[in-house]
Parts: structure tokens; C-alpha cells; sequence
């Protein structure tokens, strides 16, 4: 009788042990899905008139992302903005410079040519339908000194993805700059949509751009990127 409890309490004692050790053990939340927005500096340019010019900044956001992720880190982007031709003309295009993310990155990390280039960028304007296009990616894809694969992560949160600079061609009531569709690439190779574009609005001038180009914050072409 004597050995059958202590058999008993030979096979309970480690199941007992075993649930005072799960019990004591954290469970690790999962972490955030990535997301990446970009929007204008400003969301208004207020007192525009007949032949000003200024530069209209996009941010860059980003959440979830570890910088230099070899698959989650972002490596590209491509974006088409719309603007009333009759109102505002787009006139050029900068990024892959100093002060610009991607740029900034390499630079920081000291991921130099011939290891990896800076970013090439690619752009058009088409003043007749007031379209801007514009890219930005790395050929070969960003590796470190270890040739290990590297992207762009939440570090650079915050900072200047590219900047367009506009003269205004009439004065009378608020126009829309549009972000009509855009996506970014991670490292792994894939393209994804920007989860959130926020517009900007240029006060005192007359906007005619149609509902159909208004930004859509989740854009149906879930694989659209910019080919010269």
C-alpha cells in the first residue's frame, strides 16, 4: 500500500513541477504588424499665388520594421501624384540625396559603393495632366559588409522621402495635391501598399482634378511600381 503512494506521488510531483514552471514563464506578446504611411510636411500651403513656387515634402512612416531587417526592411518605393495642370505645375523632383531617407540610410550605415550604391531614383512630370511619377531603389539590392541582405527600418521613421516643387499657375480657390497610388518594397523582394496617404491641400487656387483621382488610402494595385 505504502509503495503504491509513493508511485502516486512519483508520477504527480513532476506534472506539479511542470505547471509551477509554465505557470512562471512570460508569454511574449506578438509584435505589431509592419505599417508604412507617407504624407506631406504640411497638410495645407496657406497664401499661394499667380507664380509662387515652393517645395512640397513627403514623410516617410514606418512601425514594426527593425532597421537593416534582412525581409521586412525596405529596400524601394514607387508613388504617382495627380495635380489640376490648369492650377499647379509640378516642375522637379529630388530625393536620393543627403537629407532624404533611403540616402541617409546608406550613408549612416556606411553600406558604400562598391558594397551597395546609393539609391537611384527615377521620375517624369507630365504638365498636361499634371502627373509626377516617381521611384526610388537600389540595383544590386543593400547588403552589409558581411554581405548579409539589409533594408531601411523604423530608425528612419519621420524623414523626408522625396520633395516636389510646384509653381502655382492660378489663385482663386483651394486645389488637391493627390497621392493616387504607391507601394514599397521589402527586402525580401516584395512590393506592398502604403497602408495610409494623406493629400495636402494649396490654398487660394481652383482645384478640377475628378472624384475618381481622389487619394485612396489603399490602393488597388497592390503590386504597382514605376517603369521608366
Amino acid at each position: 500500500m505504502i509503495a503504491k503512494k509513493y508511485a502516486l506521488i512519483l508520477v504527480i510531483l513532476p506534472i506539479f513541477l511542470l505547471s509551477l514552471i509554465t505557470a512562471i514563464v512570460p508569454v511574449q506578446a506578438p509584435l505589431p504588424a509592419p505599417s508604412v504611411k507617407v504624407y506631406t510636411e504640411q497638410p495645407s500651403y496657406p497664401s499661394v499665388g499667380v507664380g509662387s513656387r515652393f517645395w512640397v515634402y513627403f514623410i516617410i512612416e514606418m512601425n514594426g520594421i527593425p532597421n537593416d531587417h534582412p525581409t521586412d526592411g525596405i529596400m524601394g518605393w514607387g508613388l504617382l501624384l495627380q495635380v489640376d495642370p490648369n492650377v499647379l505645375w509640378p516642375r522637379i523632383v529630388r530625393t536620393s540625396a543627403s537629407g532624404y531617407a533611403l540616402y541617409d540610410w546608406v550613408d549612416d550605415s556606411q553600406l558604400t559603393w562598391p558594397i551597395t550604391p546609393y539609391p537611384t531614383a527615377v521620375s517624369s512630370i507630365d504638365p498636361a495632366t499634371g502627373e509626377v511619377s516617381v521611384s526610388e531603389n537600389f540595383l544590386p539590392a543593400p547588403t552589409d559588409l558581411d554581405g548579409n541582405a539589409v533594408g531601411m527600418g523604423d530608425a528612419y521613421s519621420g524623414r523626408r522621402l522625396f520633395a516636389v516643387y510646384i509653381e502655382s499657375l492660378n489663385a482663386t480657390q483651394p486645389c488637391l495635391i493627390n497621392i493616387v497610388k504607391g507601394n514599397y518594397q521589402t527586402r525580401d523582394g516584395v512590393w506592398h501598399p502604403f497602408d495610409i496617404m494623406n493629400r495636402c491641400t494649396v490654398r487660394r487656387t481652383r482645384c478640377n482634378l475628378p472624384v475618381k483621382s481622389r487619394c485612396n488610402p489603399r490602393p488597388k494595385e497592390p503590386h504597382w511600381q514605376y517603369v521608366a
